[in-house]
């Protein structure tokens, strides 16, 4: 028996849903077909899907695909999934699976797919019990304290916001940033309060030459000024086996309390497996009073992560690796770049993080790069009310060993980003 029309206009709309949020979130590909035509009928299937890698080798790839949830999910508050292989059998790779409304949103990690070698899998749906605390321990999950908010993967932290406001003790709290962690014995690899160059800590927002009603601010040091977290937006809380993400609001407050300038922090960990963090990194910069003018030069603005300061003293051991094709524009800033990884050391171990700018970032977009720790990207420009700025990167956080990584490996991670694996239904 054929859908009723009301059921198709139903799935039309839904189908309308999905494509913005597939597009906002930057989902490999909206699932139609199959499983759509088995949600107007009611009838609860697995469904088989088809990934192409396209042109690129892919290690470690983080995939999300969205579709319409078949009837028997509707209204359900939590879903198992299993992923299966062309021959029908579990690959044993993690698979979350989300509920929201009348869509279902699948996340997981692909470990290797090759250059124009399409894969076929198989996923199985069904309702289930969310777990109860506890009971899962190998999962993404948040934990609170007072002024911070931390991300963890079981016992293992992943991140840390820190957002407390202390007018005592301005240097320190002045704007928010990102703690992250390591592995081992390292805790946080990134820098907190104090040490050389106190205003630059983790991963931290601000522009050195903020112009607003004929005026400049410096919201870089935010020595007058302030960024204060005002807080999170919870429908964007997510966590399980594979993906943890939050998202928080924060203002930028003039000396006499005005807000200027209002951004969104959206920070996804993806779980690979593997000794390293995939951190999507979505940040939204939205005027709110008039005309705000972003300036500075590259070293003092943008988007910016200071790893721990111990790498300062060891600043000899560490180096730089550039995207093809980058332009040297003066000392330690680079246009005509995609993506940079700066390799150090911290303890025993060695690291590397790779900041991969997507094309879709204001242009021209700087990288700027120092070796006592820091690297980041930035742009120059003005915002009107009304009007907003994204930036998307995607930074790597990997532990590596001495000659590990090179030009054509990290070049496959950066396409891996903007190029995601495409995913249709059998």
């Amino acid at each position: 028996m054929p859908p009723s029309p009301l059921r198709l206009r139903r799935a039309t709309a839904a189908l309308a849903r999905i494509g913005r949020h597939a597009r906002s979130k930057g989902c490999s590909w909206v699932g139609l077909g199959l499983l759509t035509f088995a949600a107007a009928r009611g009838e609860p299937a697995d469904f088989r899907l088809v990934l192409d890698p396209g042109n690129h080798d892919r290690i470690r790839s983080p995939v999300s695909f969205t579709t319409l949830a078949p009837d028997f999910l509707r209204g359900a508050s939590y879903v198992t999934a299993t992923l299966l292989d062309a021959a029908g059998r579990p690959t044993g790779e993690l698979i979350q699976g989300v509920i929201a409304e009348d869509q279902v949103t699948l996340y997981w990690v692909e470990p290797a797919l090759k250059a124009g070698v399409p894969e076929h899998r198989t996923v199985h749906l069904a309702a289930g019990r969310a777990p109860a605390k506890g009971d899962v321990t190998e999962a993404f999950h948040f934990a609170n304290g007072p002024g911070w908010r931390e991300l963890r993967y079981g016992d293992q932290p992943i991140w840390r916001r820190n957002f407390a406001f202390d007018p005592t003790h301005r240097d320190d709290s002045a704007k928010p940033w990102l703690q992250i962690a390591g592995w081992h014995d390292d805790g946080f690899i990134t820098k907190g309060p104090g040490g050389f160059y106190p205003s630059q800590r983790g991963l931290f927002l601000g522009w050195g030459r903020t112009e607003f009603d004929g005026h400049t601010y410096d919201f870089w040091s935010c020595a007058a000024v302030s960024q204060r977290q005002t807080g999170f937006l919870p429908e964007q809380d997510l966590a399980g086996a594979v993906v943890g993400r939050d998202a928080a609001l924060t203002d930028w407050l003039l000396p006499d309390g005005r807000t200027i300038l209002r951004d969104t922090r959206e920070f996804t960990a993806w779980h690979t497996g593997a000794a390293e963090l995939v951190l999507d990194s979505v940040v939204t910069l939205t005027a709110t009073l008039g005309r705000v003018g972003l300036d500075g030069d590259a070293h003092h603005s943008g988007l910016q992560l200071r790893v721990a300061n111990e790498v300062r003293d060891r600043a000899v051991e560490t180096y730089f690796i550039r995207s093809p094709g980058s332009h040297y524009l003066a000392p330690d800033i680079w246009d005509r770049t995609e993506w940079v990884t700066m390799v150090f050391h911290i303890g025993s171990h060695t690291y590397a993080v790779t900041d991969m700018s997507h094309p879709d970032n204001p242009r021209p977009t700087r990288f700027a790069t120092r070796d006592y720790g820091r690297i980041g990207t930035t742009f120059e420009g003005g915002l009107v009310p009304g009007q907003s700025r994204i930036l998307r990167n995607r930074f790597l956080i990997e532990e590596t060993a001495a000659g590990g990584l090179n030009v054509a490996t990290q070049t496959a991670r950066f396409l891996d980003f903007v190029d995601p694996v495409k995913i249709r239904i059998e």
